[in-house]
């Protein structure tokens, strides 16, 4: 946690990478998926190339995708997010399986947002696929939902207040 409050009070920090990881353990299949938002730039013999981010044990694939809706707010309502992701580079990997679309609800997703530089623990975003909003030729669209207990959100004060 030293370097990230070290790397926030900079005037200008190191860049931020989206983490996004499909565990889809929890519908009884083997397979994880880890894609990245950015590339990484290589040390040793590959100085200078983009390769694939490492981060911790895990090799994440550079795909395009698009996260939004992940704030909530104090009203008691859950943040639903959406993730949308390049779909024929998402289907091109190796590690993803080829399921229905209906299969994919209840797949875990987690989120993580860190530093290029850093390699340090952070506590992800956990949240479900709800379902797919979009699929088509470019692109696959994921409705998430959020864990409510590991959000905080099962506390009494994050009930909807009806008045």
């Amino acid at each position: 946690m030293a370097y990230i409050e070290a790397e926030a009070q900079k005037l200008v920090t190191d860049p931020i990478v989206d983490l996004i990881e499909f565990d889809f353990t929890s519908i009884g299949r083997t397979e994880k998926v880890y894609i990245a938002s950015s590339l990484q730039t290589g040390s040793g013999p590959q100085t200078g190339q983009q390769v694939k981010f490492q981060w911790q044990v895990n090799d994440y694939e550079h795909i395009d995708f698009k996260a939004s809706g992940f704030l909530s707010d104090l009203t008691g309502s859950t943040a639903e997010p959406q993730l949308t992701v390049a779909a024929d580079l998402l289907y091109a990997l190796s590690s993803w399986p080829n399921l229905d679309l209906i299969e994919y609800r209840g797949v875990i997703v987690k989120r993580r947002r860190v530093f290029v530089t850093s390699s340090e623990a952070v506590q992800p975003q956990t949240y479900y696929i709800k379902k797919v909003n979009i699929l088509s030729s470019s692109t696959i669209s994921f409705a998430l939902t959020p864990n409510r207990s590991t959000e905080r959100l099962n506390r009494k004060s994050c009930n909807i207040l009806d008045i």
